[in-house]
């Protein structure tokens, strides 16, 4: 789950990023990047800071990567730019044009 889920300020595009990273860290390691936490509430704390332990075996690329999808900011930064970006997009979309059906 996401921060911005868990902190219930709506999810965008970055809850899928972010997913995206702790699926790759969970292909890689075989558990996911907040399971040692213990309960749940501990694992929704780290998940809200962002903590995880990457183990020595994982390259220092997947690592990078890891950590820059699973970013508690990079999470909520990418939802409101996504939004900012649709919504210029809806206003600078043409009109649809619907075809004239003539009848012979």
């Amino acid at each position: 789950m996401a921060p911005e889920i868990i902190l219930r300020k709506g999810h965008g595009k970055g809850a899928d990023v972010w997913a995206l990273g702790a699926l790759i860290f969970e292909l890689v390691c075989r558990w996911t990047p907040f399971s040692r936490a213990g309960d749940d509430m501990a694992i929704m704390n780290q998940i809200k800071k962002g903590e995880f332990v990457c183990p020595s075996y994982m390259s220092a690329e997947c690592k990078d990567l890891v950590r820059q999808m699973n970013s508690v900011y990079q999470c909520l930064y990418v939802s409101q730019r996504w939004e900012r970006e649709s919504d210029r997009l809806q206003e600078a979309r043409a009109p649809v044009l619907k075809p004239r059906i003539v009848s012979t």
